[in-house]
């Protein structure tokens, strides 16, 4: 039986990078789910920090986890399903913002 060391790449996220991921989850809660702000948007803004707060008290690996598309991460918030409308003005979004 050999002997195996297992080497494993550390996993690390720069400040900027998480603020521009959680600016962009917002962006998206926003502009492209709640573009009338209304109460639920606000809710979901909230959850939003609160779930950034939670995440930045995790291990790395345990953050590339939660770390999903934008989109994807807001429509969970909102808990308003995807639609290709959705899609089109997140994709308009992400130019506007230099996203990806």
């Amino acid at each position: 039986m050999s002997n195996m060391s297992h080497e494993h790449k550390q996993i690390s996220f720069s400040q900027e990078g998480e603020k521009e991921y959680w600016n962009m989850v917002e962006a998206t809660i926003k502009e492209v789910f709640c573009p009338k702000k209304d109460v639920s948007c606000e809710q979901s803004l909230r959850f939003a920090k609160e779930l950034q707060e939670e995440t930045n008290n995790l291990s790395p690996l345990e953050r590339v986890i939660y770390h999903d598309e934008p989109i994807n991460v807001a429509s969970d918030l909102t808990g308003i399903p995807v639609t290709k409308d959705h899609i089109r003005r997140y994709h308009m979004l992400a130019k506007k913002m230099h996203w990806g």
